[in-house]
């Protein structure tokens, strides 16, 4: 009698990328079902989250032959197909399904029979190791998003590029097929257009939110975690910016070609607010591919563009994005009319002889609507202005004398953390882990039963989250405590010695400092007014000295 067999079939929503591997598991399962001499039946669940087993009905499917003893064997392509994330109940109930009607579960390269002590032990193992499942979707993912992006399938987010949306019409819409979207594609060629016509892409940002382009309203379901409710949210702007139109001009996907690989999000690397930060990998790792789309540029017009792009960026010699800037008022001049931040950027002073000169705008101007008249100010003079105030400050006694106050008092609130608790607690976590790998070793070498080692793992896994926790705060407490040291203690050393050390200082230290002083400095009709500036305390007391001066006379 034949081997009657169920090829189950899934990949999961959490990981997008991961939706292409459908392919090679409905190629390869049947393929090895039929050297093996089993008889086949397939149940394709595509795309579905193994959460839950209600939300899978293929697998339910597959449960309920199984009950009818119509299943001798379960080929997967790996253990975590049938069931990842559910709760330990529900596993508990598909293993014991499987072994009251003595059904095996292989995979292409191992073979388990929950019947057997040890195989149910190390199923359960298996699906219970959520610590295992990032490296298994990378491992799983990797094979089938090559092989993708060499066939010009676009790997990209669930949002589709400017210009293109997914064919919702192809018969399978996971694979990602891109068709043009008619009107955002001449808004596309227009920017190119524009653009190779001598117009920067402030000006076509201008131009576009001006004259009734807009740009597409993303969405995307939110629930409500108190009421369970959906609602659609819109996550996008309502107008272009001026990094939009860089990107376009960059974007290789309007050429008809797919680049896939070019970033990744690092593990080890943080960015400023803690998280993973996307990392550019060295281009011998990109992979480049004629897509299966439609071209909206030819390759001249994408060239040319590219070359004004380089010609602007090297005007200078170095990359404009990489001088790190000098705006010193950046997040403390304010526009009095509409109150937004003033921003820095460089205009020409002289085309013939090619120099600029610094202005700061308001942002809400800069950002390319007109909304706000507000007038622009010359960076150098105000810059001057406001390093003389700060001079003004540090000149008065009585202020250095109340800030000095202020922040003994504000440092004795931060105290010093002791790094020999941080030391100890790093040390238990790291015996911790080095105690599960040890236990898991006796256990999978057979000097430890699989009670045992449940009993003694658990208790491991508890004492390490508690550790984890504590590290995770140590860490983060050191960080506040270092940054506020700094922000109180030295700043007073600068303030009682400003005229030797604030020159010396970096820009991004020199904007700290002004941080510290001014509240808001606000720019009115090409100038500082300071009647309506505010400055912290205790140095608002400046000021306040100069309005009663100005109304005594």
């Amino acid at each position: 009698m034949q081997t009657r067999c169920a090829i189950y079939v899934r990949v999961s929503t959490a990981k997008q990328e991961d939706r292409y591997s459908l392919k090679q598991q409905r190629e390869d399962l049947p393929r090895m079902a039929a050297d093996r001499g089993w008889t086949c039946t397939t149940y394709d669940e595509g795309v579905a989250s193994a959460e839950t087993m209600a939300a899978r009905p293929q697998f339910q499917r597959l449960l309920a032959d199984v009950r009818s003893g119509a299943i001798d064997v379960l080929f997967v392509k790996e253990i975590e197909r049938i069931i990842r994330t559910g709760s330990r109940q529900e596993r508990g109930e598909v293993l014991d399904l499987l072994t009251k009607h003595k059904v095996r579960i292989e995979t292409p390269s191992n073979a388990y029979d929950p019947a057997n002590e040890n195989d149910a032990f190390t199923l359960d193992l298996l699906f219970s190791l959520s610590s295992r499942e990032k490296r298994i979707i990378i491992r799983r993912m990797s094979g089938g998003a090559i092989k993708a992006a060499q066939e010009g399938r676009y790997l990209g987010s669930r949002f589709s590029p400017y210009g293109y949306e997914y064919d919702k019409t192809y018969s399978d819409i996971k694979l990602r097929k891109l068709v043009v979207i008619p009107k955002e594609a001449e808004v596309v060629r227009l920017i190119f257009t524009m653009y190779l016509d001598g117009h920067g892409t402030a000006q076509i940002t201008r131009y576009l939110n001006t004259h009734g382009y807009k740009p597409r309203l993303r969405k995307q379901n939110v629930t409500d975690k108190t009421t369970g409710e959906k609602t659609q949210q819109v996550v996008s702007a309502n107008r272009f910016y001026s990094k939009f139109i860089c990107d376009v001009l960059k974007n290789q996907v309007y050429l008809g070609k797919i680049i896939w690989n070019r970033c990744h999000y690092s593990d080890e690397v943080k960015n400023r607010s803690g998280g993973k930060k996307y990392i550019r990998n060295p281009q011998s790792q990109w992979i480049a591919a004629r897509g299966q789309h439609e071209p909206i540029i030819d390759q001249e017009t994408f060239d040319r563009a590219q070359a004004i792009l380089r010609q602007r960026r090297d005007r200078h010699g170095v990359s404009r994005r990489s001088i790190p800037s000098d705006y010193l008022l950046t997040r403390v001049l304010i526009c009095h009319l509409c109150g937004k931040h003033m921003v820095g950027g460089l205009a020409k002073r002289n085309r013939r002889l090619g120099t600029t000169r610094k202005w700061y705008w308001c942002s809400t101007y800069k950002l390319h609507t007109k909304d706000c008249p507000g007038e622009r100010i010359h960076a150098d003079k105000a810059e001057a202005e406001v390093i003389a105030k700060l001079r003004q400050v540090c000149q008065s006694e009585e202020i250095l004398k109340r800030a000095e106050m202020q922040i003994v008092e504000q440092l004795s609130k931060v105290g010093r953390k002791d790094e020999v608790e941080y030391v100890l607690f790093r040390t238990q976590l790291e015996d911790v882990l080095t105690r599960q790998q040890k236990l898991l070793d006796q256990h999978l070498g057979g000097s430890l039963g699989g009670e045992q080692f449940k009993r003694m793992n658990q208790t491991l896994l508890d004492e390490e989250a508690r550790l984890r926790a504590v590290v995770q705060r140590l860490e983060r407490e050191a960080v506040e405590q270092e940054t506020t040291q700094y922000n109180l203690g030295t700043i007073m050393t600068i303030l009682r010695n400003f005229d030797r050390l604030f020159g010396s200082l970096t820009p991004t230290k020199q904007k700290l400092v002004m941080r510290v002083v001014f509240s808001r400095v606000i720019s009115n009709e090409g100038r500082i007014d300071w009647s309506a500036s505010e400055l912290h305390e205790p140095f608002q007391l400046l000021l306040s000295q100069e309005t009663e001066v100005v109304t005594q006379k």
